[in-house]
């Protein structure tokens, strides 16, 4: 008896809704896309689509006559303007001051290699640490706690490795099993002999004070 009348009438609306509704479709695959590409390239893409976002609502706003319109305006302009910042620094910023100074870890992927890189330490001990591009901890690490000049300075005489299993293939699944690794983030250490220190195994992320102070409760 009332479904008519409570139902919304039909126009123009209906229409920036449905583009409303396309932006928000679009951020899915930015939000999937984010955990794959890096931060770096998926806060790019949030401001591409910001930009968007709210370029298309200023200019839609730009039809409305009524007097508050002109407030809302202003707010979609400043968002636009805030949303275009990450994409001035990728174009203008120094590469420098973009990307904080990070570990440099020898790549390993098979027991062998680790075995070799463990004899080629001489006597200095090994941290390995375990990577893959769908791990947001791991990514986490990265970008709190190895970028932080505490950690960098304790690991100063330590040899880096890591081992990178996005691709968890055969080779990769053989070095997990092999070190008992169940799951992502895990760093290990190892002596100045090549034999692992199981207490000072990491499994989770750490943030850079709580890393800096393991790293310094371990044994030498």
């Amino acid at each position: 008896m009332f479904g008519n009348r409570l139902l919304p009438k039909s126009g123009p609306w209906m229409a920036h809704v449905k583009t409303a509704f396309g932006f928000v479709i679009l951020a899915l695959p930015v939000f999937l896309l984010e955990r794959i590409i890096g931060e770096a390239w998926g806060l790019r893409l949030w401001s591409l689509l910001g930009v968007a976002f709210f370029g298309w609502a200023f200019i839609t706003s730009l039809q409305a006559r009524r007097a508050w319109m002109r407030i809302v305006q202003i707010i979609l302009l400043a968002a636009a303007l805030i949303s275009v910042r990450p994409l001035q620094d990728w174009a203008f910023g120094s590469p420098s001051a973009q990307a904080p100074a990070h570990l440099n870890f020898t790549a390993i992927s098979t027991v062998d290699e680790l075995n070799q890189a463990l004899a080629q330490a001489k006597g200095k001990p090994v941290m390995l640490d375990f990577y893959a591009d769908w791990c947001v901890a791991c990514k986490e690490f990265e970008k709190y706690t190895f970028s932080d000049p505490r950690v960098q300075q304790a690991l100063g005489d330590t040899v880096l490795l890591q081992a990178n299993v996005t691709a968890n293939n055969a080779q990769d699944v053989a070095l997990l099993k092999h070190l008992q690794v169940l799951g992502l983030p895990t760093i290990l250490f190892f002596d100045a002999q090549g034999q692992e220190q199981p207490q000072a195994r990491v499994t989770g992320f750490m943030d850079a004070a709580t890393f800096s102070a393991h790293l310094h409760d371990r044994q030498p």
